[in-house]
């Protein structure tokens, strides 16, 4: 059994169509050939075209008898969960079982291992709005593409705060991440308002708003 995905990345929100191909390798007829697909959150079942039945998080595939060489595709459509937020690689495991006289197999397929997570190339997410005495905002940016990269804080009047990166020199692959504490150059707490958070990446500038308290 082989299994394969369209993309290297799934995004926040995006549909994916994962393919398992299922061959008959041996020289008899392969008998009771099922497939169970776990789905793994934040991953869930949007579309099947294997008309499968889903308990619980395993997706079970009832599959056709198999003649020797014979083959079949199986093709399961999942999407991220639109509000996942972090960034991680998910393992979506399947497990082949079969009859083939005189004893029942069973192939627990390598399973696909797919980084998910909801940082698009070229985007900017911090991951709170709001930054306290004592707490600090963590922004996280996804280049895509090779290059460096500025991020800087504003006051409403336009003023440079904090410089949180110079001139960093980002892979296309890299997520980079830095904190913000609500601290200007010298060290010291900023007044409450809203500031402008400005990412400078390859190709592309981003912004986003942070408020402070006092």
């Amino acid at each position: 059994m082989t299994a394969s995905a369209p993309v290297t990345h799934a995004y926040s929100g995006q549909a994916v169509t994962f393919t398992y191909v299922v061959t008959n390798a041996g020289s008899l007829l392969a008998t009771n050939a099922a497939l169970d697909v776990t789905i793994p959150k934040p991953y869930y079942l949007y579309n099947d075209p294997s008309n499968g039945t889903l308990s619980g998080d395993v997706l079970h595939v009832t599959l056709s008898d198999l003649a020797a060489g014979q083959s079949v595709t199986v093709q399961v459509g999942l999407r991220v969960d639109p509000n996942y937020k972090d960034e991680d690689k998910y393992t979506i495991p399947a497990e082949l079982t079969y009859d083939q006289w005189p004893a029942t197999g069973l192939i627990l397929e390598g399973p696909i291992v797919m980084p998910t997570g909801q940082y698009a190339p070229g985007e900017m997410f911090i991951d709170v709005n709001v930054v306290r005495p004592g707490n600090e905002a963590t922004i996280t940016l996804m280049p895509g593409r090779a290059g460096y990269i500025r991020l800087k804080v504003y006051n409403s009047a336009g003023e440079l705060v904090q410089t949180l990166e110079g001139q960093y020199p980002a892979t296309m692959q890299e997520i980079v991440k830095r904190k913000w504490d609500g601290k200007n150059m010298h060290g010291q707490f900023v007044a409450s308002g809203v500031y402008v958070v400005c990412a400078d990446m390859p190709g592309v500038t981003k912004t986003g708003k942070v408020a402070v308290l006092r």
